[in-house]
């Protein structure tokens, strides 16, 4: 009978047996399929974390949108002002915008530029102590230095129209029973990091084909934004431009993603 094949075996000093010691092969095999193993399980991996962070950015924007409407309460009906660069301030204690109140001439809703490094003009902005977290100011997907990543609509009670806002054909809105469709009207979006500055984002509608300000695509090519009756979402963005991570403010737009957007911006007189 023929006899089976032992392993290779040693013998110690008192005589016990014990396996020999993996041979290079076998340890080279056990890291090709760790290696496999590897390249199967990290999409996935990264594709989770990418919706985490999209599920987290649209909680984000829920808050803030909470705390705009808060203000409004506090305020007749108001909504808290927002402001471009011709009313930005870099001083968290400028006498003109702090402490904060709706008659500043330039307190609106966040101050500073988004590339500022002072938290302070986050805190000192008149939607922060409705929120009392600066976290909420940023998307999770925004890796830069910058100390926010949101942004607010440009026609939502603008300090200055700053020569770009056609108020004569587009609703500017100052209170909150002036946004005939508040479930189709955004307010904060998540703005791509080549273009964030001061606190506003502005949508010209009447010229679809350039984009002003670029709005992120940190989640799988989607970007968040909230609406003016509490909602928020991912919105996902095809427009080549918008994708471009070398692309910056007035540049070209190609595709719906920009029609899409200043159709939710405001309405027609």
């Amino acid at each position: 009978m023929n006899k089976i094949p032992q392993p290779h075996t040693t013998r110690t000093a008192v005589g016990s047996r014990v396996r020999a010691a993996f041979t290079l092969i076998e340890l080279l095999v056990v890291i090709a399929i760790i290696a496999i193993l590897a390249a199967m399980l990290l999409p996935a991996l990264s594709k989770a974390k990418i919706k985490a962070q999209g599920i987290k950015c649209v909680n984000h924007l829920k808050q803030l949108q909470l705390a705009w409407f808060l203000y409004s309460g506090d305020f007749g009906d108001a909504i808290v002002p927002t402001g471009g660069t011709a009313v930005i301030t870099h001083n968290a204690n400028d006498p003109l915008a702090y402490p904060p109140s709706p008659t500043a001439t330039k307190a609106n809703w966040v101050l500073g530029s988004a590339t500022d490094a002072d938290y302070d003009l986050i805190r000192h902005g008149l939607l922060f102590p409705y929120t009392k977290s600066i976290e909420i100011y940023k998307c999770p997907g925004d890796q830069t230095k910058n100390i926010r990543s949101m942004s607010m609509n440009a026609w939502m009670n603008p300090l200055n129209n700053e020569g770009l806002l056609n108020t004569a054909t587009y609703v500017v809105f100052r209170k909150q029973a002036d946004i005939r469709r508040p479930t189709e009207t955004w307010v904060t979006i998540d703005e791509k990091e080549s273009t964030i500055n001061d606190g506003w984002f502005v949508v010209v509608p009447e010229n679809t084909n350039v984009w002003k300000d670029i709005p992120a695509s940190y989640h799988a090519h989607g970007g968040g934004l909230s609406f003016a009756d509490g909602h928020a979402i991912t919105k996902k963005w095809t427009d080549k431009y918008l994708l471009d991570p070398a692309v910056t403010s007035n540049s070209r737009a190609e595709g719906p993603d920009l029609p899409w957007l200043a159709e939710r911006t405001t309405v027609p007189r």
